[in-house]
């Protein structure tokens, strides 16, 4: 639902681009390890920063490249932050 609260900061933003603002997300910065060391896959880990590679708090995606056919998979089978990074060749992925 759209606030016509006057004094809303959004909505004096607002009058001056045209544009209505809803809400917005906030996005918490996150740090990338992309290893392409194994051939026709890529492991994408995903952690906030400061995250160091051996916590357990990464989210870890396999790019496998097979006869032009790209797969993608999640280590446990799941998107969740509770993998360890350094141990990426070596889960189970599905």
């Amino acid at each position: 639902m759209i606030n016509d609260n006057k004094d809303n900061a959004f909505n004096e933003f607002n009058k001056y681009t045209k544009h209505r603002v809803e809400s917005i997300d906030v996005v918490p910065a996150l740090k990338k390890v992309i290893d392409e060391s194994v051939t026709n896959t890529t492991y994408i880990c995903t952690a906030p920063c400061g995250t160091s590679l051996d916590s357990p708090y990464w989210q870890i995606m396999k790019v496998v490249v097979n006869s032009g056919i790209t797969t993608i998979i999640w280590a446990d089978g799941n998107s969740n932050y509770d993998n360890i990074a350094t141990n990426r060749t070596s889960l189970t992925y599905r």
